[in-house]
């Protein structure tokens, strides 16, 4: 009977998972099932129902019908050799993960996709075999011990199959995208080229390929710029070192950790007469440094400065500076991704601009002004839609914004993100009071928020007064952290030590 039980079990548990597999999973963006990644599978299935029995009656004696565990014969019986329905689940299972998340896997040659799902198995089976006493039984232990090693065999074979077909598909993928870009024609075009420099030695999180962040800004040029008068290439040095290359133009952003690197290259192009334009926060507020360095520096925002900088070239009446303006951010121009490189686990997107708070030790303020401005929702949702990848960092300052309304925007475009089914992994910075905001974090959660950046800077409340981040008084962070991580969310905090107020107490009381 208990026999009976388990199979019709396991048979509904492979009916749920075939019936229900394209919505356990994302629907969007997963590789396709194709036959050959179970033909390690069926191979399994023919030696161990047609050859098993001669297999292990060379082994000796043995009891082949059950492996039984604590609980009786209902949920701990494992078959060997004739019916391995588990198995066969778990072997299904892993495809499906390995074909939803293939980007980790595919892009960095990450193995927990697949080894994940046989190992928890591996090990509930063993432990089943030491819990119930039968690890001492030859006569039971023996044949189990073929099947692992059987089981083992074929989930290995299994993923190198699977595996293999996805990075041939990957760097085809790659090769068709750089055939395109070799045929385009240069007749008559600017050769413009974009360089996000970094320095190695202060490249920090950007050593891990897997936790690069696309620089946004350098898309959203590419954008700006009309196709038919410029050729738009980019150098990242995320993915590739800094070899010299042609050009008529050179724009360059960088961080301020990183701006003398950006310096260095500027001066090689300089010295062959080749102009070279910079933007970003750290020029925009340093431009009289800046312009030492470089012949034009865009201060604040490129959306209205950079055509007007672009027309100037052209007619070869390059000013210094050019000075961008807090543009509206209803229907702007999407940015042109295809300039990034194909391995990037993550998209960037930007959904709102500037910060009303104005905090001391922030540039946001100064360089996008102190008010909130916001994209509709249905132009975001439009966008996300448009990406391939599955990871999204939305690179907000502040997510949920500074009011009802704004907080009200964020939770319609994560009510929107699991209305169109997208099924998208992201991460992006918000305040710590979402923790205080059980609907956002609801949806957040269901939208597929894997964690928040947090600025936490200070926890003493004569340091947030004297930060000006008094908003941050009002929150219990310890209560608002607690929520953010019951709602499924993780936590990364940022921290500021060596204010001018700090004390060795209070530094001591920030890092516990």
């Amino acid at each position: 009977m208990s026999d009976i039980l388990n199979t019709a079990l396991y048979a509904l548990l492979a009916l749920f998972l075939f019936s229900k597999g394209s919505t356990l999973f994302s629907p969007r963006h997963r590789k396709k099932l194709r036959i050959k990644y179970f033909f390690p599978l069926f191979v399994y299935a023919l030696l161990t129902t047609v050859f098993g029995q001669p297999v292990v009656a060379l082994i000796g004696p043995c009891q082949m019908h059950a492996l039984c565990g604590p609980v009786g014969n209902l949920f701990f019986c494992w078959f060997y050799p004739a019916l391995n329905i588990l198995f066969f689940l778990i072997y299904f299972l892993t495809v499906l993960i390995v074909l939803t998340y293939w980007e980790p896997v595919v892009k960095y040659s990450e193995s927990s996709p697949y080894l994940g799902p046989i190992q928890a198995f591996l090990v509930i089976n063993i432990a089943n075999l030491v819990v119930s006493g039968n690890i001492w039984k030859p006569e039971i232990a023996t044949p189990f011990l073929v099947w692992v090693l059987f089981m083992s065999i074929t989930h290995v074979a299994g993923a190198v199959v699977v595996v293999r077909d996805l990075k041939k598909a990957f760097k085809q993928e790659v090769k068709r995208k750089q055939g395109i870009k070799q045929q385009v024609s240069l007749e008559g075009k600017k050769r413009l080229l974009l360089i996000y420099p970094i320095d190695e030695i202060m490249a920090g999180l950007t050593v891990r390929s897997y936790s690069t962040c696309q620089p946004l800004s350098m898309a959203i040029l590419a954008g700006l710029t009309p196709k038919d008068r410029f050729h738009v290439e980019l150098i990242d040095e995320q993915f590739e070192p800094f070899s010299y290359r042609d050009a008529d133009l050179v724009a360059i952003t960088g961080f301020t950790v990183y701006v003398n690197r950006a310096y260095e290259i500027a001066a090689l192009y300089r010295e062959k007469g080749v102009p070279v334009v910079m933007g970003g926060i750290h020029v925009s507020m340093r431009t009289e440094e800046a312009l030492r360095f470089v012949d034009t520096v865009v201060v604040g925002e490129a959306e209205e400065a950079w055509p007007r900088f672009l027309e100037d070239f052209l007619a070869g009446r390059m000013q210094r500076v050019y000075q961008g303006s807090y543009s509206e951010m209803k229907n702007m121009v999407l940015p042109d991704r295809s300039i990034f490189d194909d391995r990037y686990l993550g998209a960037s997107v930007q959904t709102s601009r500037g910060c009303p708070w104005n905090c001391k030790y922030c540039s946001v303020t100064a360089f996008n002004g102190r008010r909130y401005r916001q994209r509709p929702v249905e132009e975001i949702l439009d966008e996300l839609e448009t990406i391939p990848n599955r990871y999204i960092f939305f690179i907000d300052d502040n997510l949920i914004g500074y009011s009802h309304a704004s907080e009200q925007r964020a939770l319609e475009l994560f009510k929107g993100m699991v209305k169109r089914k997208m099924c998208k992994r992201w991460i992006t910075q918000t305040t710590v009071d979402i923790g205080t905001k059980p609907e956002l974090l609801k949806w957040a959660a269901r939208s597929g928020c894997l964690f928040f950046f947090l600025g936490l800077e200070f926890v003493d409340p004569e340091e947030l007064k004297h930060m000006n981040k008094n908003f941050a008084l009002k929150v219990d962070y310890s209560t608002a952290l607690k929520n953010i991580n019951r709602a499924g969310i993780g936590v990364i905090g940022a921290f500021i030590y060596g204010s001018d107020d700090d004390t060795r107490e209070k530094l001591v009381k920030r890092a516990a």
